[in-house]
């Protein structure tokens, strides 16, 4: 009997008439690096993958462009029947992830991918130099009145505290080495971290007074003598972080921000007007932005815009090293999903997708 692959790569179909904006959409929603381009009768017209869209962006490409402009039309493909081996070498020849398996009439019939040769495999993973800083000294107001009993970072997320859960994150990219900014019930922190035993580093600096979403960083300045990250304790993001510090690094930035898009519809008729009189209406537009995802990657000259003792916000010294460096502060598009969980929302929503369990009514 053959038992048949079940048809997962349907669900990043699209058309080639789609727009960026439904690209990311459908990346952020199924979790893939790349979406296969078809025609009506699936037949393969070309790839996208999360590069080629952050690329585009980069360029400064309208959200609106269609995804025929971007794919690349004539990608890497097998015609069935294909052996895996083949494909194998096909891929490592290519430097390609995955490859699309096609019948005589260029239906897609199979896509095989990396994760079909590692499924009885362990994979070995490079331990990363760079420290990770997590802000966690904030009370977490939005999450009131969780927050008045626990503090914002061990908040429950699946069976791990929030904290805990982005140290894995990251630690799974090859990350071992944290520290960990406290203010607000700080004790109850630390004790945690006391109790459990885990194959990474755990440090804490403690602020005397709030100094801001950027200010704690002035405690580490022996500590971030090469590159690093930093990251808010209440945002979650599915990226490899691996490749974003190796991407801020090929492009010599001192400072790279990770961006993700936001959507959003304005529930009412726009009016476009000249000299008073109506042009068009657009009812309902939907409008996409890119926003700061609360992580980034920064070289440790950053530090040297800190003052010692004084309180500064992120924003502020992204202006500050922006103005000295012109250039160098990098954006970084993540097309993987992102939560902001300090709002109750997001909170349930990450919930369900990325722990798979319904959140707290």
């Amino acid at each position: 009997m053959t038992v048949k692959r079940p048809k997962w790569f349907k669900e990043i179909f699209i058309s080639p008439e789609a727009t960026i904006r439904d690209g990311m959409k459908l990346l952020n929603e199924k979790g893939h690096q790349f979406l296969l381009i078809v025609d009506g009768e699936e037949r393969l017209l070309g790839v996208v993958s999360d590069g080629d869209i952050r690329r585009s962006i980069a360029a400064g490409m309208s959200f609106d462009v269609h995804l025929e402009e971007i794919m690349t039309s004539d990608p890497v493909a097998c015609i069935e029947p294909v052996k895996k081996k083949e494909a194998l070498g096909l891929m490592k020849q290519e430097n390609i992830r995955y490859i699309p398996v096609l019948d005589k009439t260029r239906q897609i019939v199979d896509v095989i991918t990396w994760q079909d040769f590692l499924i009885d495999e362990p994979v070995e993973v490079p331990v990363r130099q760079e420290p990770v800083v997590i802000m966690a000294g904030g009370k977490g107001t939005r999450l009131d009145p969780f927050t008045k009993i626990l503090p914002k970072p061990l908040i429950p997320f699946g069976d791990r505290p929030m904290i805990e859960w982005i140290m894995d994150n990251f630690a799974q990219h090859g990350f071992k080495e944290f520290w960990v900014t406290l203010n607000y019930k700080k004790n109850t922190i630390k004790n945690y971290f006391a109790g459990i035993n885990k194959d990474y580093d755990v440090g804490f600096v403690e602020e005397d007074n709030p100094l801001g979403t950027a200010g704690p960083l002035q405690l580490l300045r022996k500590e971030l003598d090469k590159t690093f990250v930093v990251t808010n304790c209440d945002v979650v993001l599915e990226e490899d972080f691996s490749e974003i510090v190796e991407h801020h690094k090929r492009k010599g930035n001192i400072m790279t921000i990770i961006a993700v898009p936001k959507h959003m519809q304005i529930p009412y008729g726009v009016l476009e007007i000249s000299n008073g009189v109506l042009k068009h209406i657009n009812e309902k537009p939907e409008m996409t932005y890119l926003i700061s995802a609360g992580v980034y990657i920064l070289e440790p000259e950053v530090l040297d815009f800190i003052q010692d003792g004084q309180a500064i916000e992120m924003p502020e010294l992204i202006t500050r090293v922006q103005r000295q460096y012109n250039g160098s502060v990098g954006v970084f598009p993540a097309s993987g999903s992102w939560f902001d969980i300090g709002q109750w929302k997001d909170y349930q929503e990450a919930l369900i997708k990325i722990i798979g369990i319904k959140g707290i009514d």
